[in-house]
């Protein structure tokens, strides 16, 4: 079938309508084979997916993986009159001790677990590390007083909500969903005047991942039962419902059964692909629909109405197709996580619904498109709008100075808003305030408690000897997160970092701070007179906890060490200061290290940075590429300058409005500049 001004050669068309039980049936076919890849679709929300591939800041994340491992931390939090009490403390010990033996569970850090191998350090033996303390309101004191316990977070900044740190180390999103469900369950059950929640980033991610899926549950169905009421209006038969869904179904379920057997996951991006494929092939569904009864009305019957509606309505349906792909398809150059798989598995999409819109429908509008015994004529409401959509564009017509002139200055005053438009990069900002998960995380860090971490990623040359584990270092190292603990403190680190500042942070050196004070042993100058590495390792490594806590800071070569920084929850205008400035103060700290701060965090704040360099590329490859389709289509560049005024003009509106009306660009609003165009 030859597609041009009109459909010049009508063999292979004939062919098809001959043919459409068996064109009907290729696609039933292919609908049915892609049910079980449907199934298998999964939703994912992890930071990972988020990631910029081939970025120096991912290759040093891959490093501290390498060096430490990796995987999220969630707290379990415990608060209520009755937690500073010797029922509330025990139950805490208890929960520390089955969270350790949680699905995943790498390192779990609390109260219990501190303050039993810190009594063994200072040699009171077993029988002075039991649990839980004699006096739960002089513990309460002492851990406020404690610095690794304010900074690792087990406890709040005014003592009314103690901490259970867990280290996941899932190896996909199911485990981690997994892990983090075993931990929720340990909480169901709490003693009188006790409240106990999970809270940090993977819960986060898991509420997240529940938001993907009430697209699919939720707001699908509603378009879908939307999409029939119009329909029906528009139709008024059976047929003009069901065969326009017919055609929608087809090629969405060819193309998420694709991607199931791809093994992709959904995330909150790519949960916009099937309504956003729903309506564009609906659209192009009821174009052809329309035209098809006008064939019916005009008196033309069965496969001559068929050819009259491809006759005047292919090629648009067609280049509507190529130039929607366009605008799709530019998101490939985005390096922002789920973007360019947004952007491809769309023009996939719509290559179905074009390939569709040329062999499934015309069967099923040849088959079984004419309604019988029905009135086609349009109704009452129908003519009406019909004259008032003339009378509208023949007034454009006549007033066309007064038009342009008022598309101008929209278009002008929409763009005085662009310099507005603001990155959101903050995940929270995804779910409702009153979000548990969301909820549970502000709650938190207005108590002093961190939940999102970046890492001060240390590493020394080959040939440094015992490194970071020298005392000289360690002592460096623990006035080096003295230093970090003050950053956004000060009222003018404050108003440089947009208000946010350090948590909390700790590393190697706090944790033989502590455990040389426990021994009896000043820390605080770094000399510690004539005392060898060998002896320090000793004192700070006798309590296997302490020697695992340690291990979990520095390497076992000395090569490499880290200091967590705990942060608020904020997006990356507001911690990028801090983070840079934690990378200055590790290199006045270690000449001769490389310093940077990394961790799955910073990673996906680093992501949404990059938001209006794709919003460019994307606008910038889209509008070319139909400038060189309308210059392809149209005789001379005048008109294809004419073509695109139309085009550009939602575009410049929807952005300005955006920034006007302070909506940001984030990983699902970044794309609707070149969608748009696109359409």
């Amino acid at each position: 079938m030859a597609i041009g001004g009109g459909l010049s050669s009508w063999a292979l068309f004939d062919v098809l309508l001959d043919r459409r039980r068996a064109v009907l049936a290729v696609w039933a076919l292919l609908a049915a084979a892609a049910i079980p890849g449907l199934l298998r679709l999964e939703t994912d929300n992890s930071p990972a997916v988020y990631f910029v591939d081939g970025t120096p800041s991912l290759a040093r994340y891959e490093e501290l993986r390498a060096a430490f491992g990796g995987g999220q931390q969630v707290r379990l939090v415990v608060s209520g009159d009755g937690l500073w009490s010797d029922r509330g403390l025990a139950w805490l010990g208890e929960l520390e001790e089955r969270a350790g033996r949680a699905p995943h569970a790498a390192t779990v850090l609390g109260l219990a677990g501190h303050h039993r191998s810190l009594r063994r350090l200072e040699g009171g033996g077993e029988d002075a590390a039991a649990w839980p303390p004699p006096d739960p309101l002089a513990f309460r004191r002492l851990a406020l007083s404690n610095v690794l316990d304010r900074n690792l977070g087990l406890i709040g900044e005014r003592g009314d909500v103690a901490t259970v740190l867990v280290a996941i180390a899932a190896p996909d999103s199911r485990a981690e969903e997994a892990a983090v469900t075993a931990l929720g369950a340990l909480l169901e059950e709490q003693p009188p005047g006790v409240a106990a929640r999970a809270v940090g980033l993977p819960v986060l991610d898991l509420a997240l991942d529940a938001s993907s899926r009430e697209v699919a549950g939720v707001y699908f169905p509603l378009l879908v039962a939307f999409a029939v009421a119009l329909l029906a209006v528009c139709f008024r038969d059976l047929r003009g419902v069901v065969l326009p869904l017919f055609f929608v179904a087809a090629p969405e379920l060819v193309l998420l059964g694709a991607l199931g057997y791809l093994g992709v996951s959904f995330n909150l991006v790519l949960a916009v692909l099937p309504p956003l494929l729903f309506v564009i092939a609906l659209a192009t569904a009821v174009h052809l629909q329309v035209r098809f009864r006008d064939a019916l009305e005009a008196g033309l019957r069965g496969r001559e109405a068929v050819r009259s509606t491809y006759r005047d309505k292919g090629w648009a349906v067609f280049w509507t197709g190529v130039t929607t792909m366009v605008g799709f398809g530019s998101l490939a150059v985005s390096r922002v996580g789920p973007v360019p798989a947004l952007g491809l598995a769309t023009a996939c999409g719509i290559a179905l619904v074009v390939a569709a819109a040329f062999s499934l429908y015309p069967a099923l509008l040849s088959a079984w498109g004419a309604p019988r015994a029905l009135d086609l004529r349009p109704r009452a409401f129908e003519r009406r709008f019909r004259r008032l959509g003339r009378a509208w564009a023949e007034g454009a017509m006549v007033r066309r100075g007064a038009v342009l002139a008022l598309a101008a200055a929209a278009a002008g005053i929409a763009l005085l808003g662009v310099p507005r438009l603001r990155v959101e990069s903050n995940a929270l900002t995804f779910l409702p305030v009153t979000h548990p998960a969301r909820a549970g995380i502000e709650e938190l860090e207005a108590r002093g408690v961190g939940v999102a971490a970046g890492e001060l990623f240390l590493t020394l040359p080959a040939g440094a000897g015992a490194g970071f584990r020298r005392p000289d270092r360690l002592a460096e190292l623990a006035r080096l997160a003295g230093r970090l603990r003050e950053l956004g403190a000060e009222p003018a680190v404050e108003t440089a970092a947009g208000g946010a500042q350090v948590l909390g942070a700790v590393g190697a050196g706090d944790l033989a701070a502590e455990a040389l004070a426990a021994a009896g042993i000043d820390f605080s100058g770094g000399l510690l007179g004539g005392l060898g590495p060998a002896l320090l390792l000793d004192r700070a490594l006798q309590d296997p906890a302490s020697r695992k806590a340690f291990a979990a800071f520095v390497t076992e070569d000395g090569r490499a060490a880290r200091i967590t920084l705990f942060v608020p929850a904020r997006g990356h205008g507001e911690l990028e200061w801090l983070f840079r400035r934690a990378e200055a103060l590790g290199r006045e700290s270690f000449p001769d290290a490389r310093a940077a701060v990394t961790g799955e965090f910073p990673l996906v704040l680093e992501t949404h940075r990059r938001l209006l360099a794709t919003l460019v590329q994307s606008l910038g490859l889209t509008t070319l590429a139909i400038t060189l389709i309308f210059r392809l289509l149209l005789p001379s560049t005048r008109l294809t300058l004419l073509a695109l005024a139309p085009s550009l003009w939602p575009v410049a509106m929807v952005v300005g409005i955006m920034g006007w009306s302070g909506v940001p660009l984030d990983t699902a609003t970044v794309m609707v500049a070149s969608v748009v165009l696109g359409l």
